[in-house]
């Protein structure tokens, strides 16, 4: 591959839409360090740069709030790392997060994904928690890379 084959993209703002739409399927919203929640009688505030649930006091729950590394993590699971606990029913391999999924749901929840990993790491003194740590991406579908002007 010669330098001039090479294009030189910032994908920052497409690898945080992909995180984005997976976490929103899921039911996530960046959490903001000015926002409490509820647990039973205890009051604390959200990390920054974690994830909650919609809904606040309607999403009660074992994973009401995760942390951006849990999100990430999960996010970059490909299909091989779902394993079948019931007929039908999947979970997450490798992820703190009590979650099952239908064969259904697990299929459009990959759908969300525009790359297939992102390449960021939490880090509490990063802007919302985010340290970028690469530009090259993979897009789960050729069209995305057309659409956000990236050619092959």
């Amino acid at each position: 591959m010669n330098d001039k084959d090479f294009q030189q993209v910032d994908t920052k703002n497409i690898q945080l839409e992909s995180l984005f739409n997976f976490m929103a399927y899921l039911g996530y919203e960046p959490a903001r360090s000015d926002r409490d929640t509820c647990s039973g009688k205890e009051r604390h505030k959200v990390r920054n740069g974690g994830w909650q649930m919609f809904g606040g006091e309607a999403a009660k729950g074992a994973n009401r709030n995760i942390s951006t590394r849990t999100a990430i993590k999960f996010h970059n699971l490909e299909i091989d790392d779902y394993e079948e606990i019931i007929p039908g029913w999947f979970a997450p391999k490798g992820v703190t997060m009590d979650i099952r999924l239908s064969k259904y749901a697990l299929n459009v929840l990959l759908a969300h994904k525009i790359v297939h990993q992102v390449k960021f790491q939490a880090a509490n003194r990063a802007i919302r928690g985010i340290q970028f740590q690469s530009d090259m991406v993979s897009f789960t579908d050729p069209v995305y890379a057309t659409l956000y002007g990236v050619e092959d």
